[in-house]
C-alpha cells in the first residue's frame, strides 16, 4: 500500500480566519474530550496524539510558536475541517451546551467543516481526506441525512482504495501501518452498518488477511 503519508490536504488557513472558527477554549476542550471518550473508542480512525498535538498549537501565542518545532498540520485545511466535524460530534455530549441547542450547534460545526473541505476533498486522495470523510459519515449517521451519509462513506472507501489502504502492505513505521489498518477496518464496518438502509446495494465483502497476533503487537507499540 505504500506509506500512508500525512500530507496537507489543502492550503493553510489564514490565521485570522482560523481563529474565528474556534469556540471558546473551555468549550473546545470539552468537545474534544467528549469525542475521545465516546466516539473514538468505537471508531479509532484518527491518531489521538497527532490531533491533540495540532490542537494544542492552536492556542499558543505567536511568540510561543516561534520557539517550538513547527507543526504544519495544525494550519492545514484538512485539519481544520476534521477538527470541526470532531466538534460536531463532541458537542452533542457536552454538559456546557443546552440539550435543545446541541443539534443546531453540531450542524453549525458540520457546515463549517464542509465549507473548509469543499476545495480539496474531491481532489487527490490522501490518508487525511479519508479520515475526514469517514468521520463526516459517522456524524451524518446521527442526522436525517441517510443518503448523504451513504454517499460520503462511498467517497471515503474509494479514496481509501486510491491511497492503497485496502492492501496491508509494508509501511515505514508501525504507526503508519496501524493507522492504515484501522482506517480500512472502519471503512468495512461502516459500510456494513449502513447497508441495511440501502439493501439493493452490496456492502464490502472482504478484508485482507491479517495476522491477529502481529496486529496486537503493532497496536501496542503505537
Amino acid at each position: 500500500m505504500g506509506k500512508p503519508v500525512q500530507t496537507d490536504g489543502g492550503n493553510a488557513l489564514q490565521s485570522d480566519t482560523a481563529s474565528s472558527l474556534l469556540p471558546t477554549r473551555r468549550l473546545a476542550d470539552d468537545f474534544l474530550k467528549n469525542f475521545w471518550r465516546y466516539t473514538h473508542p468505537l471508531y479509532p480512525i484518527v491518531h489521538q496524539g497527532t490531533i491533540t498535538n495540532a490542537y494544542h498549537v492552536l492556542w499558543l501565542s505567536s511568540s510561543d510558536k516561534t520557539q517550538m518545532t513547527p507543526v504544519p498540520f495544525s494550519e492545514s485545511r484538512v485539519f481544520w475541517a476534521t477538527l470541526n466535524v470532531i466538534f460536531a460530534m463532541g458537542c452533542q455530549f457536552s454538559d456546557h451546551v443546552e440539550v435543545s441547542q446541541r443539534v443546531s450547534l453540531a450542524n453549525e460545526f458540520y457546515n463549517r467543516s464542509q465549507s473548509i473541505s469543499s476545495s480539496f476533498v474531491l481532489e487527490a486522495a490522501t490518508v487525511e481526506s479519508v479520515q475526514l470523510l469517514l468521520l463526516t459519515s459517522i456524524y451524518l449517521q446521527s442526522t436525517q441525512h441517510a443518503s448523504r451519509c451513504w454517499n460520503t462513506l462511498g467517497l471515503a472507501i474509494r479514496a481509501a482504495q486510491a491511497v492503497g489502504l485496502h492492501r496491508d502492505a509494508e509501511c515505514s513505521t508501525l504507526l503508519d501501518r496501524e493507522i492504515g489498518r484501522r482506517i480500512w477496518h472502519n471503512c468495512v464496518v461502516l459500510d456494513r452498518s449502513c447497508w441495511p438502509l440501502f439493501q439493493d446495494l452490496h456492502p464490502l465483502t472482504s478484508v485482507y488477511y491479517l495476522d491477529y497476533n502481529q496486529c496486537v503487537l503493532d497496536a501496542q507499540q503505537c
